[in-house]
């Protein structure tokens, strides 16, 4: 069965600031980026991952639902409006994607220097409509100059900081291995 199934954004026109224009500078291209290094890191350290690179949310989300995982997590950076800052969107609060989400949230804060935004309950298609627990990962606000390059700057940071917490998570939710896996220290190469 697998422990986590990783759904990073597919947004192409959501363009960076303070970069190139096009897809090479766009929430897809760095989120997508990002990903594999945390199906790596999840794999090397004892979790069955598995990183899905399907360009349509719907059929991330179907994909994710024929393969069951304990973890549905998605990857994204956020923009809009005047906000700074990192959160974790849950469909609901009170259940098991809020405990994962407050895990996940907690280490993604530890290396951000964006004002902490919390866990957030939000209608959004790929927390509502998956059968996994599901958490979005919102790491920064990337239509903002400085946050965007400070993305651009840390992936693997960003990769290692959002492995470690889906351990946590996963440990914090179910128990058993993920607790003797948690316990040990982050296997990075």
């Amino acid at each position: 069965m697998t422990d986590v199934f990783i759904s990073p954004s597919s947004q192409w026109a959501n363009q960076f600031a303070g970069g190139p224009a096009g897809v090479e500078d766009s929430e897809g291209k760095h989120m997508r980026d990002i990903a594999p290094l945390i199906h790596q890191l999840c794999q090397r350290n004892g979790i069955d991952s598995h990183l899905s690179l399907n360009e349509s949310l719907y059929a991330r989300v179907q994909e994710s639902n024929r393969m069951a995982p304990k973890l549905h997590f998605a990857r994204h950076s956020n923009a809009g409006g005047t906000a700074y800052g990192a959160s974790c969107w849950v469909y609901r609060k009170g259940t098991k994607s809020e405990v994962m989400a407050r895990e996940i949230h907690s280490t993604l804060m530890a290396l951000t220097p964006w004002p902490d935004l919390g866990v957030i309950a939000y209608n959004h298609y790929e927390t509502r409509e998956t059968k996994a627990y599901a958490v979005i990962a919102e790491v920064a606000f990337h239509d903002k100059t400085e946050p965007a390059q400070w993305i651009r700057d840390h992936k693997r940071d960003i990769a290692v900081a959002l492995a470690r917490g889906i351990i946590n998570a996963l440990a914090k939710a179910y128990g058993g291995k993920f607790v003797d896996i948690a316990a040990r220290p982050l296997l990075l190469s």
